[in-house]
């Protein structure tokens, strides 16, 4: 069983998926997360669905069912994705301009695009929960500049 789990990890690396950093606020504070396994999952009503692992900071409020923005990056947020990677607490959104969303949630000013999403449903699954969240306000750059992740890299098209 170990070697089709070593060899599935490979091949996934082969998945190009685009970058985004996941958001949401508390009395105690904003959160954010980096993400890259983000999808949309139905068109009409128009969802995402978000896995996220058990352990990370923002999964806790998220599946307490709160309202949540999904930051879609471009490649100029590399600087962006690297403190939410390195960095902890408020201290994430230290890099990039972010604003309070009119709905309440934190975004990027200059992402690609970003969603906000209203939580609809919560399932678990080994290691992860799988998030669906119902997008109830969208906005998104005239130009596409994608980040991606593929084969362990930050990589633009």
């Amino acid at each position: 069983m170990s070697h089709i789990v070593n060899e599935s990890m490979q091949a996934l690396k082969r998945f190009g998926k685009s970058v985004c950093i996941v958001t949401s606020v508390d009395q105690q504070g904003r959160y954010a997360t980096p993400s890259s396994a983000i999808t949309n999952l139905t068109n009409n009503p128009p969802t995402l669905l978000l896995p996220m692992e058990k352990t990370a900071s923002l999964y806790p409020l998220l599946s307490e069912g709160v309202r949540f923005g999904v930051n879609l990056l471009a490649p100029n947020h590399q600087p962006v994705i690297e403190a939410c990677i390195s960095k902890k607490g408020e201290d994430r959104f230290s890099v990039g301009q972010w604003q309070q969303h009119v709905l309440g949630v934190p975004v990027l000013v200059d992402a690609q695009a970003v969603f906000v999403c209203d939580f609809e449903q919560l399932s678990e699954y080994g290691s992860h929960g799988l998030i669906i969240g119902r997008v109830v306000a969208v906005d998104y750059a005239k130009n596409v500049q994608a980040l991606i992740y593929i084969d362990d890299s930050l990589r633009s098209i």
